[in-house]
């Protein structure tokens, strides 16, 4: 409900995409609940993974963004949902609009 406040992803969303991707925190390896991957110099967590490639699925070892906690997980996933939903306003717009509406 906190990330909801600060971001205006709805917590539903949130827990629900969790939910689906980790089993309800069940496998979220380096708290990440929600499969996102670790680029560049990122902290990761090497993890199995099952990726479908040229119509088939592949098992094979990826790295995962690795986080201190849930709720920097929850956080990380609100901004790139954010960025994802308008990425021609950019965050920073999208954290103005949420303040005017009333958000944290």
């Amino acid at each position: 409900m906190e990330d909801q406040q600060d971001s205006g992803v709805l917590a539903s969303i949130t827990i629900a995409q969790a939910a689906l991707k980790t089993g309800y925190g069940q496998f979220a390896k380096g708290n990440n609940l929600f499969g996102i991957k670790a680029t560049g110099d990122e902290r990761a967590a090497n993890q199995p993974t099952a990726e479908y490639i040229n119509g088939q699925w592949i098992q094979t070892v990826d790295n995962f963004r690795a986080y201190d906690s849930w709720a920097d997980s929850v956080h990380d996933h609100s901004e790139r949902w954010l960025l994802r939903a308008l990425p021609s306003v950019g965050l920073r717009w999208c954290r103005q609009q949420r303040k005017e509406d009333g958000f944290r």
